[in-house]
């Protein structure tokens, strides 16, 4: 794909909006974090012990829509390299994790076939360490992309 088009999709596609809205609840997290911050050394066992309270409470709503829209986000970045097949964009990067489906039994029986008797109990890290060095009919191998956030979104805030 034109590296051109590349960019009008991400100019154009409601992922930037998002991008903006993550860098925003970011922003207020970071703001509310630091409040609270300051108000736990100064007012544990004062009249401002309420507005503490009340700030934790928005932290904790914040961090929960932040956590969705982050995952919003992830899906949107993950959308626009199957798009584009780019890794890197401006909302994040994409980093490619080998995974791995098969039957134990078929991985038991293999083992036992190719005397790793050690393997039998199945050590499934170990498996799958030497499973994704070399082909295995009955391993299915699959790219897996997941998205890393970058963690300074605030280009894609609304201009004030």
């Amino acid at each position: 794909m034109d590296p051109d088009t590349v960019e009008q999709i991400v100019i154009r596609t409601p992922t930037r909006d998002v991008a903006g809205r993550v860098a925003a609840l970011r922003r207020q997290r970071d703001i509310l974090d630091a409040e609270k911050r300051l108000l736990t050394a100064e007012v544990q066992n004062s009249p401002l012990y309420k507005e503490l309270v009340r700030t934790k409470e928005k932290l904790t709503m914040l961090e929960v829509e932040l956590s969705g829209v982050e995952g919003e986000l992830r899906q949107g970045v993950i959308d626009l390299y199957e798009q584009t097949e780019k890794k890197h964009l401006p909302y994040g990067e994409i980093k490619l994790f080998t995974t791995l489906k098969y039957n134990e039994l078929d991985a038991i029986a293999w083992a036992i076939r190719g005397n790793m008797l050690t393997l039998l109990s199945l050590d499934k890290k170990g498996f799958e360490r030497t499973a994704k060095t070399i082909d295995l009919d009955f391993v299915e191998r699959n790219s897996e992309p997941r998205a890393f956030l970058h963690s300074d979104l605030s280009e894609f805030l609304p201009k004030e």
